[in-house]
């Protein structure tokens, strides 16, 4: 699908990198110069957004909202059940919406949308993406984005994405270790690239860069999604089991193990155009203002990755909010919810062995009948009923 690409400066950037063509340094002179792999460059880099969008930091103080405390980490995902759903998530365009960690990365790779907002309550949600948005910035492959993310060197070789089968990074960084010289480079280069994009960095957010990166540096592959006084932490899948999980077909189902799926994440990345904010699903001002942006840019959501979100807004009284903000958007009929739903003392029927979670998928139009027929709406409702296949 070929984009319109509102940010010119940056890909004449990577382009430069790519060909070695000093000439086109010239037209974007402001653009630090091109990085050894495993070094991220400590000079900001050009904010994303010119003369024809705003950039990163000015679009993500527009959209965003007062953020709040949710009591865990979400370093990783805690949602093995997403490889039900990949293989029926078709390319679709438009704009996606998620919420929490590098898991969006896999859906958006999927419906190929020209615009990727992920919007969470938690401040610390959008710093985190915000280092692993860096990363794909200065990773060519994903080998050299799993090296930066756990602090390891940069090694000899890596993995070619210019074909378009499938990957496998994690045995030549196995055996690697993490250096914490390359931590403390990596963590001063990432900062500035982020500064650069004209985002405000406070002191608690440069605390949450420096705790994600030594979490991933300790724990590797081995590392979990963790929940503050909440039970299963052993059964929730490790970093290692999500990057290698497959789909039902033995499909990889990680952007990161399929090249075109990591090329197209990544030029999002570069071009700006994947962009997290602090918002609630249920407030008044990130949906809203989200919706706005869409309209300008004459297009529509088709993908909304609501993870398990309502499951905490039904019994507090905000879903009904939440249903507001969404039929305020302007939403493709055809488009979906992403949604997952958790065992929580009731089995879903299409629980797999060994999950914790479903991950299913409603249309857009389907969810906005059930509100209309009944808008206290329970979760095992909005989990079981009208739900979509690919096959539909």
């Amino acid at each position: 699908m070929a984009v319109a690409d509102p940010h010119r400066c940056v890909v004449r950037y990577v382009r430069t990198a790519a060909a070695s063509a000093g000439g086109l340094l010239l037209a974007c002179a402001a653009v630090a110069a091109p990085v050894p792999s495993g070094a991220p460059s400590t000079t900001p880099a050009t904010a994303p957004g010119d003369d024809h969008g705003p950039s990163l930091g000015t679009l993500i103080e527009r959209l965003s909202e007062s953020g709040a405390y949710f009591d865990t980490d979400n370093l990783i995902s805690n949602e093995r059940s997403f490889v039900r759903v990949v293989d029926d998530l078709r390319p679709a365009g438009g704009v996606y919406l998620g919420v929490g960690p590098e898991q969006n990365f896999n859906y958006i790779a999927r419906r190929r949308p020209e615009w990727a907002f992920i919007v969470d309550i938690r401040r610390d949600n959008m710093v985190q993406l915000l280092l692993l948005v860096a990363i794909l910035v200065e990773a060519e492959t994903p080998e050299q984005y799993l090296r930066l993310l756990l602090s390891l060197p940069p090694g000899e070789g890596h993995a070619d994405v210019a074909g378009g089968g499938p990957v496998d990074p994690i045995g030549r960084i196995d055996a690697v270790a993490p250096r914490r010289d390359l931590l403390e480079r990596h963590l001063a280069g990432f900062e500035a690239r982020i500064a650069g994009w004209g985002v405000r960095l406070g002191e608690d957010d440069r605390r949450h860069l420096r705790l994600v990166l030594e979490q991933f540096q300790e724990q590797r592959l081995d590392l979990r999604f963790r929940s503050h006084g909440r039970g299963f932490a052993g059964r929730y899948p490790t970093y290692r089991e999500l990057l290698t999980a497959k789909t039902p077909s033995g499909e990889p189902a990680s952007f990161l193990m399929r090249p075109e799926d990591y090329r197209f994440v990544r030029e999002l990345a570069l071009t700006g155009r994947l962009v997290p904010i602090v918002g609630d699903f249920s407030g008044p001002r990130a949906l809203r203002s989200l919706g706005d942006f869409v309209r300008s840019r004459e297009l529509e959501v088709t993908t909304f990755y609501t993870s398990n979100v309502e499951y905490y807004l039904i019994p507090t009284g905000r879903f009904a909010a939440f249903a507001a903000n969404v039929a305020s958007l302007p939403l493709d009929p055809d488009g979906l919810f992403v949604r997952a739903c958790f065992d929580y003392g009731r089995s879903h029927p299409l629980l797999l062995p060994g999950h914790r979670s479903v991950t299913v998928l409603q249309r857009f139009a389907d969810f906005r009948e059930l509100v209309l027929r009944k808008p206290t709406l329970s979760d095992w409702e909005l989990c079981t009923e009208r739900l979509w296949t690919a096959e539909h």
